[in-house]
């Protein structure tokens, strides 16, 4: 600090000195020289730093949004949220409409459903792990043939829904190949080795009562069952 400079802080100290006459190179020197102004600057900085923290502990925090309402909670047959919610609800729709079905027939909700007390979701993840099993599909066929053959009917729309939808959440497990309904259609002639009769008479195919079933390697373990 030179001579001037000293002679200009000095002034500045004075008392009496109005602060309006202070100019930019007045700043400057009493940041550069002063201790007590760069001491009473530090000091309001690190009051305005505290009040910025008690300001952002201070700030109320965002609620939490509600948990929402689980599907195997017991007693609750369908959660409160839609499905325009919870997309799941949504994609799960498929499986959902075949519950609905196993449901609606008494002799496969007794043998697949047989709790009745169990909530809508753990009936849902038990049906899909019934048919996602290729033996539980192959007696659900067989089942149903059996209703064919004893009622001399052919399948009703609900039963081959049944079926093709199991076989859809069987096709789940595998991802390079696919298991498959074998169909047949009217007018061919019967052939042992590729049809099932359902009526013990005739040579050529009338109706199909119910399609077959091809295993994942394309192997025909059920014939489809025929009229003739």
């Amino acid at each position: 600090m030179n001579k001037k400079e000293k002679e200009r802080l000095t002034a500045i100290r004075k008392d009496g000195y109005l602060p309006e006459k202070l100019v930019y190179t007045d700043i400057l020197l009493l940041l550069r020289e002063d201790k007590k102004v760069r001491k009473l600057i530090r000091s309001i900085l690190a009051q305005a730093d505290d009040a910025d923290e008690d300001d952002d502990t201070a700030e109320t925090p965002e609620p939490e949004p509600p948990p929402r309402p689980s599907v195997w909670q017991s007693g609750s047959s369908t959660p409160s949220y839609s499905s325009a919610q919870d997309p799941l609800r949504a994609q799960l729709a498929p499986a959902s409409d075949l519950l609905a079905l196993v449901k609606a027939d008494a002799e496969l909700a007794g043998l697949w459903l047989p709790d009745g007390t169990e909530p809508e979701g753990r009936k849902l993840v038990r049906l899909v792990a019934i048919a996602s099993q290729w033996e539980r599909v192959l007696q659900l066929r067989d089942r149903l043939v059996e209703r064919c053959k004893n009622a001399k009917r052919p399948a009703t729309a609900a039963e081959r829904q049944i079926l093709a939808a199991c076989l859809e959440i069987h096709n789940l497990i595998w991802t390079d190949r696919r298991a498959a309904l074998q169909t047949a259609d009217a007018g061919d002639s019967f052939d042992f080795n590729r049809h099932e009769r359902a009526l013990p008479t005739g040579h050529t195919l009338t109706a199909e009562w119910l399609p077959g079933l091809l295993n994942a390697a394309g192997q025909l373990q059920k014939k489809p069952l025929v009229a003739t």
